[in-house]
């Protein structure tokens, strides 16, 4: 089992560390996946859950707001950008 899980732990750096893949965003689900389109069409579907990733910012889709206007309504107030940085697990962009 020590090898099994050095082997899971080794895989999931490896896929951390591609440029196009990502975490499913939704609580529970676990999976992630290669996302060739990367920021050029940034909603991510989940093979696996079926609902939707920000591939740009690693967070549940921002229902009805595009990229552009999730960041300004970060820039517009603190408060905004910090519950859109607890939306993202505590990581900033």
């Amino acid at each position: 089992q020590v090898f099994e899980t050095y082997d899971t732990l080794l895989l999931r750096s490896h896929l951390q560390a591609l440029e196009d893949f990502r975490w499913c965003a939704w609580a529970g689900c676990g999976y992630g996946q290669i996302h060739t389109n990367m920021d050029d069409a940034p909603i991510m579907k989940c093979q696996k859950c079926k609902r939707k990733t920000c591939f740009t910012h690693s967070c549940e889709w921002h229902q009805d707001r595009t990229c552009a206007e999730f960041e300004n309504d970060a820039a517009q107030s603190e408060e905004v950008a910090l519950l859109q940085q607890l939306e993202n697990g505590g990581k900033i962009k």
